[in-house]
């Protein structure tokens, strides 16, 4: 059953509140929507790169957006899928709280697990843009596909790839 907003949020006035829940929660816990900061406002909170780094060091992942205020909105996190593929920030971030010693046994076990079952680097190739010998050959042969594909920006090849 997915975790809707309604079912009850968190909200950490800090980096150290939610990594203290994190600690307490990250093995029984099948998700909570936490209340985030949006930049450039006065309240109090947590804000996104925190959240999310936090997350990783738990084996966990942000995924949906649920606006709530001027001043802040909700984001789902839940524990990380098997199979689920990292993306190549995360896993520099990941690579950066393990140097600094924050990541925690439950995240390092799903890292291990991601680079065994091959959706650590199951992006590398998207990221550095890549064309698989399938689309190549067909953007071969069609020239105002061709076209197409090469006008479009990096992030929407990115979303084609």
């Amino acid at each position: 059953m997915a975790l809707k907003p309604e079912d009850g949020s968190f909200r950490a006035i800090d980096r150290e509140e939610w990594r203290q829940w994190l600690s307490k929660n990250h093995a029984s816990s099948a998700g909570v929507w936490l209340t985030i900061r949006r930049k450039n406002t006065q309240s109090d909170g947590l804000f996104l790169s925190d959240a999310i780094d936090e997350a990783l060091c738990f084996g966990w992942i942000d995924s949906k957006v649920v606006p709530q205020d001027q001043a802040s909105y909700k984001l789902l996190f839940t524990p990380r899928k098997s199979r689920s593929i990292w993306s190549a920030r995360n896993r520099q971030r990941v690579e950066e709280l393990t140097r600094e010693g924050k990541m925690t046994a439950a995240g390092l076990a799903k890292v291990l697990e991601a680079k065994r079952d091959g959706s650590w680097d199951m992006l590398n190739d998207v990221e550095e843009l890549k064309i698989p010998e399938d689309l190549r050959l067909a953007l071969m042969g069609d020239d105002v596909a061709r076209k197409n594909f090469e006008s479009l920006s990096a992030s929407a090849k990115k979303q084609v790839l």
